[in-house]
């Protein structure tokens, strides 16, 4: 039962009629939605139910008639999404290569004033909602329910507040990243050309932290990313050792970040638009590695060294700057220090 009174299977009927799904995935869906109000906190339920009940679940399972196996940008096509002809993630990843991706096109009018969203009659903005899971469909499977678990939280920290219009730009707000598109007149179709993206280091660093740590308490306590990254780990810091999670997640939900602003600021010499840049350095980094593994070794070798020097050299001394001002499990004595890398 959730929090609010409302039983799990109420809740699976609900999904089943609303969107065609299998029982089996419906009442995965539903489990995973209760797993989550236990995680984020009962304040957030009605977050969480109203993100799952008006988002599309999609697994790539199916094949084209070439025999070649769809991929997430298939699928984005099949539904709809008009906003899957732009193959990079917002934070620069070719969403064809992602595990999942939880995809929210708003509907855009033009207007004779330019452009504007579109709303409901509650005065909601329309926005069509999709979460593609990029493996086939196993009842219970440990893998799909963590990338579930992960599209859904992008779509809770992706739900409020999400999209405005200013003049002729669209900015779209995922957690800390915002993104800002270009909007362009094209027949009768409205384009977008992303301009500018920022914040997306933290978010995407916090998605998989989420996605390991929600999953090992709920479903396996062994479970491991596919692909390690500095990104998971610094959100990892920043999330628990700094003791900023239930700022972080507040922030994440609402687009208010004006708290962590504050002890960012307090706290880190370089203050709080700077601490967000580097974790965007850091993830750009990361992202130049993967695009270079599988090219000229000696060239992923500096890749790779150029993220390990970034890391060590400022991350690390960043997110310690911090730990030391705010006299965080530190002794007397590591408090006495302002050298070192170590965490």
């Amino acid at each position: 039962m959730f929090g609010n009174g409302m039983l799990l299977a109420e809740f699976k009927e609900e999904l089943m009629k609303k969107f065609g799904y299998s029982e089996e995935l419906a009442e995965d869906i539903a489990m995973v939605a209760q797993d989550l109000e236990q995680q984020l906190g009962t304040e957030y339920l009605s977050v969480i139910l109203d993100v799952i009940g008006t988002t599309k679940v999609v697994s790539v399972d199916k094949y084209k008639k070439s025999g070649v196996r769809e991929t997430v940008l298939d699928v984005l096509d099949r539904e709809g999404m008009t906003l899957s002809n732009v193959v990079k993630h917002p934070s620069g990843i070719d969403i064809r290569n992602l595990e999942g991706t939880y995809a929210a096109e708003p509907m855009i009018i033009k207007t004779s004033d330019g452009f504007e969203l579109a709303r409901d009659e509650q005065g909601k903005t329309v926005v069509k909602k999709l979460a593609v899971i990029n493996m086939q469909y196993v009842p219970g499977g440990v893998s799909f329910l963590a990338e579930l678990t992960r599209e859904f939280t992008t779509a809770i920290t992706s739900h409020l507040n999400a999209h405005s219009i200013e003049g002729d730009t669209l900015v779209t707000r995922r957690g800390f990243c915002v993104s800002v598109d270009k909007l362009i007149q094209n027949g009768e179709s409205i384009e977008r050309k992303n301009v500018a993206c920022r914040g997306y280091g933290l978010e995407e660093g916090l998605s998989g932290y989420n996605k390991l740590a929600i999953t090992r308490e709920c479903y396996d306590e062994k479970f491991d990313l596919q692909n390690h990254s500095l990104s998971v780990l610094a959100a990892g810091v920043i999330s628990d050792m700094l003791k900023l999670k239930d700022i972080i997640f507040a922030a994440q939900v609402t687009k208010d970040d004006s708290e962590l602003r504050r002890v960012i600021d307090e706290h880190y010499s370089g203050g709080y638009d700077t601490f967000l840049g580097n974790l965007d350095a850091l993830y750009d980094l990361e992202k130049r590695c993967a695009e270079l593994s599988t090219g000229d070794k000696h060239v992923a070798m500096e890749a790779m060294d150029a993220l390990e020097n970034y890391y060590r050299g400022t991350v690390t001394s960043m997110l310690r700057e911090v730990k030391v001002s705010m006299k965080i499990g530190l002794t007397n004595e590591e408090m006495s220090l302002n050298t070192g890398n170590t965490i």
